[in-house]
């Protein structure tokens, strides 16, 4: 949703009335005078997922398609729960589309390979057959016969089984993967099984299956992440909650065409943390990842989950997503959220375990400098700037502004990043001064001006916030000779009283 903030018939009758026969604005000025009654109230809550926050998770490395695991106060990132359509779909075909267009060296358009493997057309079919490919032709009408015997449900209607036709086509293929020489078809042909194998609820063949045909393969692609997920989903159906775990962590971790339905199948059984799933961890980065599967997650303290992440394998890329996580998720026990009733289902424990929202800031913040130091992990700006930001929570303006003046010295490319260290500096600048002068008016506007239109509540928050410190110190504000100090852009002459301008202000950036 985008916040629109009018500007209409604000300026200048509405504004210059109250003074027009005292003094003439200056053009600064009267700028000021028209941002801060723009921003007089702000916008209000726009979305039921909103909550008081001015750290934005965008600032991470995080690539877009890892965003969805920002925390939110709803359920964890609801709108994915039944995907199945425009997200994951899309990722699936393209890239499944892709490994066939490489079998076939290209010779044939995606789109055609794409109706013939989605759709009803023959044109790959035909190809096979023509080009000394028979194997794969009857592979594809294996597949797609298999599919049309399992026709997958959604919330409005079950999904519709022939487990006849399902069994037949099982006992046809389950022997013919590992006499193959043609690895593509090797690969898929071991997946069938497995997958057939799991749809007949045979889990105990479903993992020796697995074992047998695809564990053993030296060439793996997606397909084989495909089939473990299969292997996770019988681990759970026979109770071997810590090896289904470790399975659903290794497929988030390296396969993105399932890896939403793996933190999905974890989360819809209300599977915690399996620490003894570590055990099963063949080196460090499948450990880091098992950690992070954990800290993306509902119900999980993050920060020592982050903390085995940064020590085992620090160029996991979610490492500064998890840390914006444990941020977001303590704003919002720290700051009052007067407008949300319930509980936030995203950390369900997390109350019991964060007792004191201020110390628990202490604790990130720490760790946030200790990892801006670490020259293992990538040198982004994000650390420091995440110092800042919780020691400006904490009124310590003078470390967070050396913290952020660090952050704005790393380059960086990351555009939400340089838009958050802007919204600290407007925060810092609002925050810190003992007066409001001249020059920190004019450092103030640019930035309420930058951000009179977002669609980010987070932005939105910052300017509110920034309007209300501003409004409080106008109004306790006392008035300073006429000779200069904080009032004087506000007139060209002194026949005015500057209390009466300072009043003016404060009614004009507060609701």
């Amino acid at each position: 949703m985008r916040y629109t903030i009018s500007t209409t018939k604000v300026f200048p009758s509405t504004i210059m009335n109250p003074f027009r026969n005292y003094f003439s604005l200056s053009k600064k000025s009267a700028k000021a005078f028209i941002v801060f009654t723009i921003l007089a109230c702000g916008p209000g809550l726009a979305d039921y997922d909103e909550f008081v926050s001015y750290f934005m998770p965008e600032s991470t490395n995080a690539s877009l398609h890892d965003q969805k695991y920002h925390f939110t106060s709803q359920q964890f990132y609801n709108e994915n729960e039944g995907e199945s359509s425009s997200d994951t779909s899309d990722i699936v075909h393209a890239t499944n589309v892709k490994s066939w267009s490489d079998y076939c060296n290209a010779r044939l358009s995606d789109n055609d390979i794409a109706a013939s493997v989605y759709g009803n057309s023959e044109k790959l079919i035909t190809f096979l057959r023509n080009n000394g490919k028979q194997q794969a032709a009857d592979y594809l009408l294996m597949a797609k016969k298999a599919d049309m015997a399992y026709q997958v449900g959604d919330y409005f209607e079950e999904s519709k089984k022939d487990s006849v036709i399902l069994k037949k086509i099982f006992e046809e293929i389950r022997n013919i993967s590992p006499g193959l020489q043609d690895d593509f078809l090797k690969e898929r042909y071991a997946f069938q099984c497995v997958k057939l194998a799991k749809m007949l609820n045979l889990n105990r063949e479903t993992i020796s299956l697995y074992e047998k045909q695809i564990a053993p393969l030296k060439k793996k692609s997606f397909i084989s992440d495909w089939a473990q997920a299969r292997k996770a989903g019988a681990e759970l159906a026979l109770g071997d909650t810590a090896k289904a775990y470790y399975d659903f962590a290794m497929v988030f971790d390296k396969c993105p065409t399932r890896r939403n339905e793996a933190e999905l199948s974890v989360r819809i059984h209300n599977i915690g943390f399996q620490e003894s799933a570590v055990n099963l961890c063949k080196d460090n980065h499948e450990k880091a990842a098992l950690y992070a599967f954990a800290a993306i997650r509902n119900g999980q303290d993050g920060l020592d989950l982050l903390k085995k992440m940064v020590e085992l394998d620090p160029g996991n890329p979610l490492i500064e997503l998890v840390m914006a996580r444990e941020i977001n998720k303590n704003e919002f026990y720290f700051f009052p959220q007067s407008y949300y009733e319930g509980e936030i289902t995203d950390t369900v424990n997390i109350p019991k375990k964060i007792k004191d929202p201020n110390s628990y800031f202490s604790k990130l913040r720490d760790y946030a400098l200790e990892c801006a130091e670490n020259k293992s992990l990538p040198n982004t700006g994000f650390w420091f700037t995440a110092a800042s930001y919780m020691e400006m929570v904490a009124r310590d303006f003078d470390k967070s502004s050396e913290y952020l003046s660090k952050a704005k010295q790393i380059p960086t490319q990351n555009k939400s990043l340089k838009t958050q260290i802007d919204l600290q500096e407007l925060l810092l600048a609002v925050y810190s001064g003992k007066e409001i002068s001249a020059e920190t008016e004019q450092r103030i506007i640019p930035y309420l001006e930058k951000f009179l239109k977002t669609d980010n509540f987070r932005i939105s928050n910052t300017l509110v916030e920034a309007c209300k410190v501003l409004s409080s110190e106008y109004r306790n504000h006392t008035v300073g000779s006429s000779k200069g100090g904080w009032l004087s852009s506000c007139t060209k002459t002194t026949s005015v009283s500057a209390g009466a301008i300072a009043e003016y202000k404060a009614n004009h950036t507060s609701c």
